[in-house]
């Protein structure tokens, strides 16, 4: 397994290696807890592929909206250019600005990981921001000052500068909310960083450290 890095502070690639086949899942959950994204290149994978290479970094989460998996495999879900905000709405961009996912959950995923299927001759781009440098970078006053704060994830905020899937009865009843610290520690790598988040809700200091 050879690595290659693609920035100083973000992301590795991981070359040489066919995700079809047994990989040392240790060696990978290292990857990403100390570079945050890891590339593998050329891969083609089937859904039951892509769901037993997502098992090596850990349990899979099932998906929020059902209504955007695959019918025979609903631990896939998929983005697509004919996503519509509700069955016969407007078509939609789904994951379209700066967000991370399900962090409205209590124990939200610890990756997502994505499988270019069908890509556009220009853009469609999948961009990353390192949350940890972000913190690192900030001065240590502000540090201090922000380490105690909580703030509410909820999955439509007011807030939000993109149009999101209109939720069904049923599903604004199951999708929870939840407060999350505005700096988690990475539990592998213990590094601080910020979570990404809209503050829709304002934030509030919890009790003790």
């Amino acid at each position: 397994m050879k690595i290659r890095a693609l920035t100083p502070h973000t992301g590795v690639e991981v070359l040489d290696v066919d995700l079809r086949q047994p990989v040392e899942g240790t060696k990978l959950r290292d990857l990403l807890a100390n570079h945050s994204v890891v590339v593998f290149r050329d891969q083609k994978l089937s859904p039951p592929e892509y769901m037993k290479a997502a098992q090596s970094f850990g349990e899979i989460m099932p998906q929020m909206l059902e209504r955007f998996t695959l019918p025979e495999y609903p631990l896939v879900g998929f983005v697509s250019s004919e996503d519509t905000d509700k069955p016969g709405g407007k078509r939609m961009i789904r994951g379209e600005q700066y967000h991370t996912d399900h962090s409205n959950f209590a124990a939200p995923p610890k990756a997502t990981l994505l499988h270019a299927v069908t890509l556009p001759s220009a853009g469609g781009d999948t961009q990353f921001v390192n949350v940890h440098a972000s913190y690192e970078g900030l001065s240590p006053q502000t540090r201090a000052r922000i380490d105690g704060l909580k703030v509410l994830h909820v999955y439509l905020s007011s807030r939000s500068p993109r149009r999101k899937a209109v939720l069904t009865e049923e599903e604004t009843k199951r999708i929870p909310q939840t407060w999350q610290p505005l700096v988690p520690r990475h539990p592998e790598s213990g590094r601080k960083g910020l979570y990404p988040q809209y503050r829709p809700h304002g934030a509030h200091r919890r009790h003790g450290r």
